[in-house]
């Protein structure tokens, strides 16, 4: 959505010129053409360095909204959108990570069921983007007042309808229609602030829900809303499997992980935590620039292969994840909700035939397969280390200056001197670098550095509980002298 007023150009942060390059592929050395500055006027401003002067600042500006750029208060935003990834016109082969039991199972968790609006907005990401506008309260957040989720589509989807809806979520094991009939007269009731002549109405659980279209049928009769949908377990299983980067991100919650397939998020956290300081995105992303611009121009194109070296194979995926944060923060997701890391040649052949296009990355490249997975419609991304690579076009990543080494690492907090110290001893290479940091001496996760809630104490006193029983649930409330809902939301983070 693009808005007609911007904020003034001393206004402009340098988190959002970097964005909007990215929103259009571009080096800092192609704004600076299309600007008529220096690329040093960019580069500078981009790391905090120095404002350019007011006629630069105007310059970067027009040039950027010449190429379509709208800034807004919380970031850069596009007209006409990043071009989606196409769906694939073949068949596929559904990737079934979670099974309805599996969901139903998770249902009877306390993290599982509060969680389940945090499933259905990944689904939602990971098949429209940034062209669906949706607003789903995380976790302890469904248990407020309003709607448990609202979407805006421009189109439809199987799951997602055009227009405006209103999402209501349960996961209760009995009485599922009476509690999507509750749902359903009391957003009736108060359906604000959408419009139920214009709008639908879908209730989901992660339930087996057998009669959920005879209930969906009865109250789309009635003629209040536009539309009436339900989704059950079955229906989310199909879901996920179309979105195997979600089927992952939730298998490794029902401790489920495929072998040889990782989250990209988590091999970016792996290598950055490994060390006593952060190791941060500014820090790889040094002096690779135009690096990051082909990997973001790639992205735009039609799928391909692309190979990419740097000292290890973790620094190459942890060069990738540092490119996609370069996006604004909506259109970074939507990418990283496609993306699936693929630790060897077996995982990687399992996607062959996944139903949906998917971003893959190899570490362990092998270039027939490669081709054969983008011949089904995946960008595939071959990150190698530093050994001779016998054949085929590689990207080598440019090495980081010792003044920018020096410079990420004072930004993530590390002393000035012993910045300065371990960029020189580096010699311009992070992989050095990292052996240089002390290791991290085992961080203590943010649950464990603080005395327990009562909360939580009252719930490893109590051992189990039955939501179902209004009994249990008050002596859970007894034990630790809140709501019961102030205790749910109280253990979600555990």
């Amino acid at each position: 959505m693009i808005m007609t007023t911007s904020s003034p150009p001393a206004d402009l942060p340098p988190k959002h010129v970097r964005a909007a390059r990215a929103l259009l592929a571009w080096s800092q050395q192609d704004l600076a053409k299309e600007a008529g500055v220096a690329t040093s006027t960019i580069a500078d401003f981009e790391r905090g360095k120095r404002k350019p002067v007011a006629n630069n600042a105007q310059a970067i500006r027009d040039a950027l909204e010449k190429a379509g750029i709208r800034f807004l208060a919380k970031g850069a935003v596009i007209e006409p959108w990043l071009p989606p990834i196409a769906t694939s016109e073949r068949s596929g082969a559904p990737i079934r990570w979670v099974s309805a039991e599996d969901l139903a199972s998770w249902a009877d968790r306390i993290d599982g069921a509060a969680s389940l609006s945090t499933l259905l907005a990944h689904l939602i990401r990971a098949t429209h983007g940034p062209a669906v506008k949706r607003r789903f309260p995380a976790d302890e957040g469904t248990r407020h007042s309003g709607w448990d989720g609202r979407t805006r589509a421009n189109q439809e989807s199987t799951y997602v309808p055009q227009g405006e809806a209103g999402w209501e979520i349960g996961s209760q094991r009995s009485k599922i229609a009476q509690k999507a009939t509750d749902d359903y007269k009391k957003r009736t009731a108060e359906p604000a602030p959408l419009d139920p002549k214009v709008s639908t109405f879908i209730f989901v659980t992660s339930r087996h829900w057998p009669k959920k279209d005879d209930w969906a049928k009865a109250r789309r009769s009635e003629g209040v809303w536009r539309d009436v949908l339900a989704y059950d377990a079955d229906d989310l299983v199909h879901w996920i499997e179309e979105t195997p980067a979600v089927g992952l991100w939730l298998a490794k919650r029902l401790g489920k992980r495929p072998d040889g397939i990782r989250e990209l998020d988590e091999v970016w956290e792996e290598w950055s935590l490994a060390t006593q300081w952060l190791l941060t995105e500014d820090l790889v992303l040094s002096e690779r620039d135009e690096d990051a611009a082909e990997v973001l121009r790639w992205l735009r194109d039609k799928p391909s292969v692309v190979s990419i070296q740097a000292t290890t194979t973790e620094e190459a995926v942890a060069f990738f994840y540092a490119t996609i944060g370069m996006l604004p923060d909506e259109v970074a997701a939507h990418y990283r909700a496609r993306c699936l890391v693929a630790t060897d040649a077996e995982a990687a052949r399992a996607l062959l035939n996944a139903p949906a296009p998917l971003i893959l990355v190899l570490t362990e490249p092998e270039p027939g397969l490669a081709r054969s997975l983008t011949e089904r419609g995946h960008f595939v991304l071959q990150a190698y280390d530093d050994r001779p690579v016998a054949h085929g076009e590689v990207r080598t990543l440019a090495r980081a200056s010792r003044e920018g080494i020096a410079g990420a690492l004072i930004d993530a907090g590390i002393p000035e001197p012993r910045a300065e110290a371990l960029a020189r001893d580096s010699a311009r290479n992070l992989a050095i670098l990292r052996r240089l940091i002390p290791s991290s001496p085992g961080r203590l996760p943010a649950w464990a550095r603080e005395p327990p809630p009562r909360s939580l104490i009252a719930a490893l006193l109590a051992g189990g509980w039955d939501e179902e029983f209004e009994a249990d649930k008050a002596k859970v409330s007894e034990l630790s002298g809140k709501s019961y809902d102030q205790v749910i939301a109280t253990l979600v983070p555990y």
